[in-house]
């Protein structure tokens, strides 16, 4: 069989073109697995937070006193997170609710994004 001039070279341009798009597809993945894995963890952590505060208000303490020694040691553990407590407040006479914002970074250097997250946790 002989080769066509229009033919030549068509083969490695599919191949260049499907391999930048499972290139694109895979640092996709990683970027969203990596978001989701840090909002699992920042709505952990903030439910611990919101058990917490009730325990310390339950015992005694007052709001805004339990907020700030929370605070404290959240600050001083070092969990890579960025953050910051939006609110904290009496749903009921017996529920404490507490919304924690944290700031997401791509995990790739390539993407330049920041997103604000906000999780909420009820304790009763």
């Amino acid at each position: 069989m002989t080769n066509l001039r229009s033919d030549s070279g068509t083969a490695l341009i599919w191949f260049i073109g499907l391999l930048v798009l499972v290139t694109l597809v895979c640092l996709l993945l990683v970027t969203t697995v990596h978001e989701y894995l840090f909002v699992r963890g920042v709505h952990d952590f903030v439910e611990q937070y919101a058990l917490a505060e009730k325990t310390l208000v339950d015992r005694g303490l007052g709001i805004s006193n339990a907020s700030d020694l929370l605070r404290e040691q959240a600050l001083s553990q070092g969990n890579n997170y960025e953050l910051s407590v939006a609110k904290t407040q009496f749903v009921d006479a017996k529920s404490l609710q507490v919304i924690i914002c944290a700031t997401w970074h791509a995990p790739l250097p390539i993407f330049e994004y920041t997103k604000l997250i906000c999780e909420s946790a009820i304790a009763r």
